[in-house]
């Protein structure tokens, strides 16, 4: 086995851990649950307390939530799904209390919405220099009837992204 071995595999797993271990011994609980809610993450107290398990730290649930659980009112609004779904996320569980589920979803459906349709856009434009580079070449085969074709797909091409953006209006 190479050397290096272990060392990457711890390198790896101390990645997918949520919290060092210095970051354990001083944590404030109810800060913890308030940041993790205010980020759209779920509950992760398990996974804290495996991350603090080296150290013998063991989460406070009771704080935990009562940081979580205020962290979630503040981030379950309108604005916050509206970034989370242009962003492209997934929609925050977090979310699911009936009493604030209406507007982060409102919010997140729009947002996902613009983030869609600028998706497109950029496919659009992939495709516009896949034909470009398809028109170099034919420029020097001097094909007229190649490049016709290849300058009315680029056209056509261009009038999709501009029914796309008259969409980010309408949506907007």
């Amino acid at each position: 086995m190479n050397k290096s071995m272990p060392i990457l595999l711890s390198l790896l797993l101390s990645s997918c851990s949520t919290m060092s271990t210095d970051e354990c011994k001083t944590v404030n609980w109810r800060d913890k649950g308030f940041e993790d809610a205010m980020q759209g993450n779920p509950v992760h107290l398990s996974r804290h307390r495996k991350a603090c398990a080296a150290v013998k730290v063991i989460p406070n649930r009771a704080v935990y939530m009562s940081g979580y659980n205020a962290g979630s009112r503040q981030f379950c609004t309108y604005q916050s799904g509206l970034r989370f779904g242009k962003e492209g996320k997934l929609a925050a569980n977090i979310c699911s209390a009936p009493g604030i589920r209406g507007k982060f979803f409102e919010g997140y459906n729009k947002g996902k919405r613009i983030y869609n349709v600028n998706s497109q856009i950029l496919s659009k434009e992939s495709e516009i220099y896949q034909v470009d580079k398809k028109i170099k070449k034919a420029r020097k085969r001097s094909s007229v009837a190649e490049l016709d074709l290849l300058y009315r797909e680029k056209e056509l091409i261009y009038s999709e992204i501009a029914a796309l953006r008259r969409e980010l209006i309408r949506i907007n």
